[in-house]
């Protein structure tokens, strides 16, 4: 018995020791060294700008079901997260679009416009992800 248990922790020891020639660091020294050589002003850019449209992309959905609830009062507080940044943007898009129907598109035209924006920059092949390889 005592020697399958020998057998057992002398196979850990190998173990270990294969690890530690591999792979040199600890676990945490191996990700403060990648996040150090990594976080590159374009990839502090990359995340922001992602984070931007991302949030701009869902306050637009916000607003577009917020369309089908007219009674709702926008001045209140939780709404009026959703309408201070957008209506700059609404605005002048109701003028050039009128209402189809009596439904307000122009919340659907800046979600499309904000994807189409975060592909072509962030997407997979996108403008900024190309420069950040």
């Amino acid at each position: 018995m005592a020697s399958v248990f020998q057998r057992c922790c002398d196979r850990r020891d190998e173990t270990r020791q294969n690890v530690e020639q591999e792979y040199p660091f600890t676990p945490r020294e191996a990700v403060t060294r990648m996040t150090a050589l990594s976080l590159t002003p374009l990839m502090i850019t990359n995340l922001i700008l992602g984070l931007l449209l991302t949030v701009m992309t869902l306050l637009f959905i916000f607003r577009i079901v917020l369309t089908w609830y007219p009674q709702v009062e926008m001045e209140k507080m939780p709404f009026r997260l959703a309408i201070v940044p957008t209506e700059p943007f609404l605005a002048p898009t109701r003028k050039l679009v009128p209402p189809l129907g009596g439904v307000d598109i122009s919340p659907i035209i800046w979600v499309g416009l904000f994807s189409l924006i975060r592909e072509v920059l962030l997407g997979q092949q996108g403008l900024l992800t190309m420069l950040a390889r």
